[in-house]
């Protein structure tokens, strides 16, 4: 019997490398994996397909004729967030260290064994589809719990892991909905602002920070050491990621 992360085939990655003829090494594997792929060699090729389609993984070249790796991982995240592998020849420490701030999920030379390749996009996308659903459950339910914090939205009440129950108001509900269905994801005041209140975003507008100060008050039991809402400064906040 299969477990939930060795589901079957399907899925669908983007290719963005420069020189195509260098794929003809990978695609077979992938083909074995029940993976789609989609082969382009340009950025600007890239970005048309990112707009026009649901990848559950991007493959990115670090030099392409068009552009650099980490310009197009940028435009990317601008358009959506999506799950980003690049790919090149081996960069120095602060090199690859820069991608991963940038977001990029994992950083691989092309002496990767193509069939080694192949099963590492399989196993990432059967995870992802796991969470997904999970996530999926929760919003049926109306019911999420992360780090030990159970938050009914449709009541707005929050359970802590010692029993204690605290109400919320909605706005507040909304923006730790926000937060813990993304749960280890650092995410802007933009970001959150826009999925809580559902409303464009305007500059300078603190209505994320005054409510994440206010749900410290009620969910933490110390709002200057916070536990679960965690604030990067100078862009945003996540709410902690835990297996507890």
């Amino acid at each position: 019997m299969k477990s939930n992360l060795q589901m079957s085939n399907g899925g669908r990655i983007l290719v963005v490398f420069s020189d195509r003829d260098k794929w003809r090494d990978y695609s077979c594997y992938f083909a074995e994996e029940g993976i789609d792929v989609d082969v382009v060699n340009s950025a600007e090729t890239a970005m048309e397909k990112v707009r026009d389609t649901d990848y559950d993984i991007i493959i990115v070249e670090d030099h392409l004729p068009d552009s650099t790796g980490n310009i197009l991982v940028a435009r990317i995240f601008k358009e959506k967030m999506s799950m980003i592998f690049m790919i090149g020849k081996s960069l120095s420490d602060m090199e690859v260290v820069h991608a991963y701030r940038m977001g990029i999920t994992d950083y691989l030379t092309f002496d990767i064994p193509a069939i080694r390749l192949a099963a590492k996009c399989r196993s990432v996308i059967n995870f992802n589809r796991v969470i997904k659903a999970a996530r999926r459950t929760s919003l049926e339910s109306g019911v999420i719990t992360r780090s030990g914090l159970t938050l009914n939205v449709n009541n707005g009440e929050v359970q802590k892991k010692n029993g204690q129950k605290i109400l919320l108001m909605k706005h507040e509900t909304e923006v730790l909905r926000v937060l813990m269905e993304n749960a280890g994801k650092e995410m802007s005041k933009q970001e959150i602002y826009e999925q809580a209140w559902k409303m464009p975003y305007v500059e300078g507008e603190n209505s994320v920070a005054n409510h994440v100060a206010k749900l410290r008050k009620k969910i933490e039991d110390n709002e200057k050491m916070p536990q679960f809402i965690l604030t990067r400064w100078g862009f945003g906040y996540s709410f902690a990621q835990s297996a507890s």
